[in-house]
């Protein structure tokens, strides 16, 4: 083998290398984004059920609130009737 087919090769084997080393740093990079990306999904998911709990806990003190106003609506209107009644 003459000295320029080893010199060559030499260079194609560094190329590799360099390749492989930006590859697994890619990979690393990768990796790391997505464990940063779960992260991020884990509190928004967590935050989602949070604001469901307390839209939920809204929707019942508003239907709580409805039936007192119909309640009192109610009670109005048949003082209202009396009234009537007397004059």
């Amino acid at each position: 083998m003459s000295i320029e087919i080893l010199t060559e090769l030499e260079n194609k084997v560094e190329q590799l290398i360099k390749a492989l080393e930006d590859s697994k740093s890619e990979s690393d990079k990768l990796r790391k984004e997505i464990e940063d990306n779960d992260t991020k999904f884990t509190e928004i998911e967590t935050q989602k059920q949070d604001l469901e709990k307390e839209l939920d806990s809204l929707r019942g003190g508003i239907e709580d609130r409805q039936q007192k106003l119909d309640q009192a609506a109610e009670k109005v209107q048949a003082i209202l009737q009396k009234l009537e009644s007397i004059e």
